[in-house]
């Protein structure tokens, strides 16, 4: 049954991690919250510093993890996240963007830190798959 806040991307990352057979759908779906969640907190706190501000290193080490574990679905709980704080007059997008890629680019709890590289390729893939 799809209740009224599923997208149909939510429904086929779902499935897509359901087929895997490793991780629920419902995961990603919290990890992609946690991240929107915090870029909006950041914004509300540091409107001006957002660029360069480190995200909760849980939330980076989830977004990392999901990466690792299923790649697509890991960008497409990045730019939803993106895009919906940006759509809901958060932050622009470049500065969600940049405040993304800076924190990819520090040590996190079991994960290393990307290097600027690495982080810009994914979060511009993440942009790019809007």
């Amino acid at each position: 049954m799809v209740t009224d806040y599923e997208s149909e991307a939510h429904i086929d990352a779902r499935a897509a991690a359901g087929r895997q057979g490793e991780v629920p759908g419902e995961v990603y779906e919290t990890i992609r919250l946690a991240l929107q969640w915090n870029l909006r907190e950041y914004h509300r706190k540091h409107p001006a510093q957002l660029p360069s501000c480190d995200l909760y290193v849980y939330v980076v080490s989830a977004v990392k993890w999901a990466r690792e574990t299923n790649p697509g679905v890991a960008l497409y709980l990045t730019q939803s996240a993106l895009t919906a704080v940006a759509d809901d007059d958060g932050p622009t997008l470049d500065d969600a963007a940049a405040c993304l890629r800076h924190s990819l680019t520090q040590e996190s709890p079991g994960h290393n830190a990307w290097s600027y590289d690495e982080a810009s390729r994914f979060v511009t893939a993440a942009l790019l798959a809007r």
